[in-house]
């Protein structure tokens, strides 16, 4: 089941519309020149992932930074709502649902730890 985000991901034009859609050249050039301190998730409205950024210079001192360049487009789409990215999304859940229990158990673990 995919979270509410106010409107239909699937289409079926019930609900609000969907807000503007993010530029992938820009999300690139703003990791080139703000990746380091996250910028490019800012702007994508990743707000925990920007602020680990912007703390650990670039994700684990730069690491974080290099494999941005290969998942941008993945965030792009997700942040832009994009119906064939949660469509495969949904079939790669289906196909492996044991990833979901995964991270189901490990944000109960973080959640006992951390109250």
């Amino acid at each position: 089941m995919l979270p509410s985000l106010g409107y239909d991901l699937l289409g079926s034009g019930e609900g609000r519309a969907p807000p503007p859609k993010k530029s992938l050249t820009l999300t690139y050039a703003l990791w080139f020149f703000g990746g380091f301190l996250g910028l490019h998730h800012f702007y994508l409205e990743r707000d925990s992932q920007a602020f680990l950024w912007w703390a650990s210079l670039g994700g684990y001192f730069g690491m974080g930074w290099i494999r941005d360049l290969f998942v941008i487009p993945k965030y792009v789409a997700e942040a832009n709502q994009d119906k064939k990215y949660f469509e495969a999304l949904i079939q790669k859940i289906k196909a492996n649902p044991t990833v979901s229990y995964l991270i189901s158990f490990q944000h109960r673990c973080l959640d006992c730890f951390y109250g």
